[in-house]
């Protein structure tokens, strides 16, 4: 599991080191040899003050509860701003690792905030399309140029780095939507994609 570090606490790249995660649905382990391996690489800490009050990876467990075909396991990972490069060499480092065990990438983030809905789309297509294209540079340096408010896009590079080294081709986009379609509110929104990569 990917995601952005809303809070600030913890290192640039923390990494859960933990037993298990629980939600309504019960408890998801946590994949202690697959930490290990993840904290080798020189960026990433063994670090749980950047989980305590994080939301961007609890919220996808639910989902993974409901729809997974068997039991798993976790690797929780969230990540503050870091450069191009070491996202990007992160990402390939954690595909070489997953290439050893049969693994589901996860990559948690919104789009756009707080912004009006047709202003929200016309910049998010601009991601979506570098992210369908697998293009990661594209992808970090339009949301710094055009100031876009996503606020996973270092997790989204990385994870799409490592499925990169996976063997994915292209990323599809399955929905996009955005808050105003169910509070009315056009002028304000969160918006949001769901992609597959493939």
């Amino acid at each position: 599991l990917l995601g952005p570090n809303h809070t600030g606490f913890g290192p640039d790249v923390s990494v859960y080191r933990g037993e298990a995660w629980e939600t309504p649905f019960g408890e998801v382990p946590v994949d202690g040899e697959f930490v290990e391996a993840i904290l080798r690489h020189p960026v990433a800490e063994a670090d749980q003050s950047a989980h305590l009050y994080e939301h961007s990876l609890e919220v996808q467990l639910p989902f993974l509860q409901r729809y997974a075909l068997r039991a798993f396991r976790i690797v929780p990972v969230v990540m503050k701003f870091v450069n191009y490069d070491r996202a990007q060499v992160l990402g390939s480092f954690l595909g070489n690792l997953l290439r050893e065990k049969p693994a589901l990438v996860v990559i948690s983030s919104d789009m756009s905030h707080y912004v009006p809905a047709r202003r929200a789309e016309e910049r998010d297509r601009l991601l979506i399309s570098a992210m369908e294209r697998l293009l990661t540079e594209e992808l970090y340096f339009k949301r710094i140029q055009y100031n876009i408010s996503m606020c996973g896009f270092i997790p989204a590079v990385t994870g799409i780095e490592a499925v990169r080294v996976l063997g994915a081709k292209r990323g599809i986009l399955v929905d996009y939507g955005h808050s105003g379609e169910v509070t009315g509110d056009e002028e304000n929104v969160v918006a949001y994609a769901g992609m597959i990569f493939v």
